[in-house]
């Protein structure tokens, strides 16, 4: 990445809020100066508290092992901005670099008055990127991943030709309410009339979410599909065979906006085998082998992600004869860390807890006394070195590493370095 790229990105990433203000107000301002060609491409909202990511993933590689070119917006990253923006075909261009998106984000920002600019949100930006993006390479379809709930977030100013909810749990409550009927009436907001919404399985969402959603849905004349009500008819690869259950569910909500989507619903495995993988699919149940021992990474950074995440392990604590497997976890401090806590210890143990790079990064101090025992390291290196000395004295198992995106992304760089 070139020096003048880090300096717009650093100021970019200067845009971020300490607080969120709600509101469409800023882009749709900023809208005006693109033309209406570099709105005009079909395009898919996936919301939802968890599998969003994923659920993106899937569907893009089948859209695209169908001739399409297809468009991701995705977040948060692992290592790099451009794995935000990224786009997905036959042909298997070169992946979008840093560089490159911050040349198009020069273009943006020469169009856009500069008291609107400034007004705007890191969000806000990037999702105005991410369109200009796809259309200077042409995509012919989008798959946005809705940021922050779902009426005011600033992916909300398209209109989608279908909408996904993935799962509703509590996170963010700061921002979208201390139940999972307030977080479900935020995200409800990506639904269109007329157009579908495609849900999860019943354990995505909890009753009192679930209704919600079903009655916004019937008030506005939005025809629901869901996993285990509408059959999904496409042929899919060996390897998305063998799932945990929440990434089947995700690949299940996936292959029916797939069926809704293309003419005709079938997909040819070798092709999506062809494809180059994208990285909203890295550790996410990332099974790779690393410095000498097998490892197994997962984005659970919130309570329902760590419950989704200990239900896939529970089999594999069966097949040890309960052992529990070793383990490494970082987050940040405005997650529910006790809570995260409270359900992967009963599967992961011991838990080595080590800092994220950020000052957002939980501190031992704020743990709550019943997590005070696990042992704390002050670095990555000497939690795996310490994890990797515990993997000696147990039965064989992969050495586990989990919590928020931004330490998992460290966790690959570490490990693949």
């Amino acid at each position: 990445m070139s020096r003048r790229s880090e300096e717009v990105l650093r100021a970019l990433y200067a845009k971020r809020p300490q607080v969120i203000k709600p509101g469409l107000d800023r882009i749709r301002a900023a809208m005006p100066f693109l033309n209406e060609g570099e709105l005009a491409t079909p395009c898919v909202l996936i919301g939802g508290t968890n599998g969003k990511g994923t659920t993106a993933a899937y569907l893009a590689q089948m859209l695209a092992a169908t001739g399409e070119r297809v468009g991701v917006f995705t977040s948060p990253h692992l290592e790099l901005f451009c794995e935000r923006i990224q786009v997905l075909s036959l042909e298997n261009e070169p992946a979008l670099t840093d560089d490159d998106l911050v040349a198009t984000h020069d273009r943006l920002r020469a169009r856009i008055p500069e008291p609107i600019y400034e007004a705007m949100s890191f969000f806000e930006v990037t999702t105005l990127l991410g369109l200009l993006a796809f259309h200077e390479r042409k995509t012919t379809i989008n798959l946005l991943e809705v940021g922050l709930g779902g009426r005011f977030d600033s992916t909300n100013v398209v209109e989608p030709v279908l909408s996904i909810i993935t799962s509703i749990g509590l996170d963010h409550q700061e921002f979208l309410g201390d139940t999972t009927a307030l977080i479900a009436f935020e995200k409800a907001g990506i639904m269109r009339p007329g157009k579908p919404l495609i849900l999860g399985g019943p354990e995505a969402y909890d009753a009192a979410s679930e209704k919600v959603l079903v009655d916004e849905a019937e008030r506005l004349g939005t025809p629901i599909l869901r996993v285990g009500h509408n059959r999904v008819r496409v042929p899919l690869p060996p390897a998305w065979k063998k799932l945990p259950l929440f990434l089947e569910d995700n690949l299940k909500k996936a292959a029916i906006a797939f069926q809704l989507l293309a003419d005709d619903p079938g997909i040819d495995p070798e092709k999506v085998a062809r494809l180059r993988p994208l990285p909203a699919m890295r550790a996410r149940f990332e099974h790779i082998e690393a410095k000498g021992i097998e490892c197994l990474l997962d984005v659970c950074h919130n309570p329902a992600g760590a419950e989704a995440f200990a239900k896939a392990l529970a089999p594999t604590i069966a097949a040890r004869g309960g052992a529990k497997l070793v383990g490494m976890m970082t987050m940040f401090a405005d997650k529910d860390c006790d809570a995260v806590l409270d359900r992967l210890r009963a599967v992961l143990g011991p838990i080595h807890l080590f800092p994220l790079d950020s000052e957002r990064s939980w501190t031992s101090e704020r743990l709550a006394a019943r997590h005070r025992d696990l042992p704390w390291h002050d670095t990555l290196l000497a939690a795996f070195t310490a994890a990797r000395g515990d993997l000696q004295a147990l039965p064989p198992g992969p050495l586990v590493a989990c919590g928020s995106v931004h330490g998992m992304g460290q966790v690959l760089a570490f490990l693949e370095g």
